[in-house]
């Protein structure tokens, strides 16, 4: 949807937003619009983990990708890398999937 026209259509015409705004929220909506990729994964694998009783590694995860979400946005915003809701977005992605991989590689074990 964040990749056609349509969104145009949703986002200025629906939903009244000025096209300046628009334009600029869409590389943070593009972004997250794969966010939901890795909840997904992650979600089930915790699932998982917590059936089979292991809930700490849980936490782990959790902490790692707070870890990974902070230093992401402390590089990007020092570098000066991006606009600052691509550069969240693009943090949130990261280190949800590296916590997905995390926990997929613990219930896989």
């Amino acid at each position: 949807l964040f990749y056609t026209p349509i969104c145009q259509f949703l986002l200025c015409d629906l939903m009244n937003i000025p096209p300046a705004i628009a334009r600029a929220t869409m590389p943070a909506l593009r972004v997250l619009t794969w966010w939901s990729l890795p909840i997904g994964w992650r979600r089930i694998h915790q699932g998982v983990l917590i059936l089979d009783g292991r809930t700490k590694i849980i936490s782990i995860g959790t902490a790692a990708r707070l870890l990974v979400l902070s230093a992401t946005m402390a590089v990007g915003q020092a570098l000066h890398l991006l606009p600052g809701a691509t550069l969240a977005a693009l943090a949130m992605l990261i280190a949800v999937a590296l916590e997905a991989g995390i926990t997929h590689w613990v219930a896989q074990s």
